[in-house]
């Protein structure tokens, strides 16, 4: 036994849970500010009169948050011990 490492986790399974859900909640919401980003950079070399890019900002915005609220639920609410979506 000597020069093993033995590894022991504390806490419970919803303690674990709880902590791998705000990983992934963290990932998640870096990939999402990557991906705003990105098309917030590309945007302007697409020409678009005032209106529509104005519509396609707003469209983006709002798709990506419907993403953030999506994924919170599913990690967030199976905890709650609602299974609704």
């Amino acid at each position: 036994m000597a020069g093993r490492a033995r590894w022991r986790v504390r806490g419970s399974e919803e303690e674990i849970s709880m902590i791998a859900a705000l990983i992934w909640l963290i990932l998640t919401l870096i990939v999402v500010g990557v991906v705003y980003w990105v098309i917030q950079a590309l945007l302007p070399l697409i020409p678009l009169p005032q209106p529509f890019a104005q519509i396609v900002h707003v469209l983006m915005v709002l798709l990506l948050v419907i993403v953030v609220v999506y994924v919170i639920a599913q990690l967030l609410l199976p905890m709650a011990g609602i299974h609704a979506l």
